[in-house]
């Protein structure tokens, strides 16, 4: 807990439960029945309260004096936190980058599954979400991206090792002189145009489909990089219908798209206090927005330039992917079937 929040924190009880604590000075403590009654009134759980006032008793008296009962409080984040360990907190830390309204909420339902306390969902505030903003689950795991990426890399292996420059003549890539293979609209994914190509795809979805993965599940990630596979194929046989078409772009710009659009619906909660802290500001919409910008226009920058320089028309690769994957990401996180960082954000009143 960092000086700020435990200075609010402080105050806000100081101020609302002191002065109860002064009437009982002279008998050394409030009883353990009558502070029950007086959190009762308060928005805690009542898990919650029993575990304050429980713990709170140090010396057995049943009483509890104000100083105990503050330090109690206090210690709530600290007592959790120090129940993860350090890969833990670096995996939820990532995770709130991606979607820190359902992180939250995600984490609470979590906390409730692991024991971690009894959650009255309907009290559920501010101050609680402190508590928690640490746990989360990695089950199931991210097993989508993980095997599209080992294949795309096992594909790339084997063609370099039985040919040379791209496999234009492949199964699997884009060819607009078979576009009567159907399959070749989503396989073109397993085909790279160099070292540098493929690096950057799973760099994409290694780093930001992973974290979407675990926060979105396996059906939400997984049918918005194939829809995005495929709509860039789709774009592609539209704008440059006579050039073949390889890389997965077309997803990866997909899980961009998603990413950038949830970067807009969470912006004001992304904002808050983003100068305040090294990781408020590393989080914040403002740098997410630039980093999509470099990444994603770097990026297509370079295949472009690639598209139009290559001098041997029969290797050239389309680009046009890049788009109809960014579309349809953005597209399917503002539709509420995909996006369930909306779905809360619409829930809250």
């Amino acid at each position: 807990m960092n000086i700020e929040e435990c200075d609010r924190i402080c105050t806000s009880l100081n101020k609302k439960f002191k002065p109860t604590f002064d009437q009982y000075e002279s008998s050394k403590g409030i009883p353990l029945s009558e502070l029950k009654k007086l959190l009762q009134d308060s928005e805690l759980p009542k898990c919650k309260i029993h575990k304050i006032v429980n713990s709170a008793d140090v010396d057995g008296d049943r009483r509890i004096t104000y100083n105990e009962f503050l330090n109690q409080v206090l210690s709530e984040d600290e007592g959790i936190l120090n129940k993860l360990n350090i890969g833990e907190r670096v995996l939820n830390r990532a995770m709130l980058l991606i979607a820190p309204d359902y992180g939250r909420e995600h984490q609470r339902s979590v906390a409730v599954d692991s024991g971690y306390d009894n959650i009255d969902g309907n009290n559920w505030s501010k101050v609680d979400f402190s508590n928690y903003v640490m746990l989360y689950s990695c089950f199931p795991p991210p097993l989508f991206i993980l095997t599209i990426t080992a294949l795309q890399i096992g594909v790339f292996i084997y063609y370099a090792v039985t040919s040379s420059g791209v496999p234009i003549h492949s199964v699997f890539i884009y060819d607009p002189k078979k576009r009567y293979e159907l399959w070749r609209f989503l396989t073109y994914m397993f085909i790279h145009d160099g070292y540098m190509h493929l690096v950057f795809n799973c760099f994409v979805q290694l780093v930001l489909g992973v974290l979407l993965e675990l926060v979105h599940k396996i059906w939400r990630v997984g049918l918005v990089y194939l829809l995005g596979v495929i709509a860039g194929s789709l774009a592609h046989s539209v704008s440059d219908p006579f050039i073949r078409l390889a890389g997965a772009s077309g997803g990866c710009y997909a899980l961009i798209g998603a990413h950038l659009a949830s970067v807009i619906l969470n912006w004001d909660l992304m904002q808050k206090g983003w100068l305040k802290d090294p990781l408020n500001f590393i989080s914040s919409g403002v740098v997410r927005l630039i980093l999509v910008i470099l990444l994603g226009g770097g990026d297509t920058g370079l295949a472009i330039y690639a598209r139009l320089k290559n001098p041997d028309e029969r290797s050239r690769v389309g680009f046009s992917a890049h788009f109809g994957g960014f579309i349809t990401g953005v597209c399917c996180e503002w539709f509420p079937c995909f996006s369930q960082c909306s779905a809360v954000i619409e829930r809250v009143p």
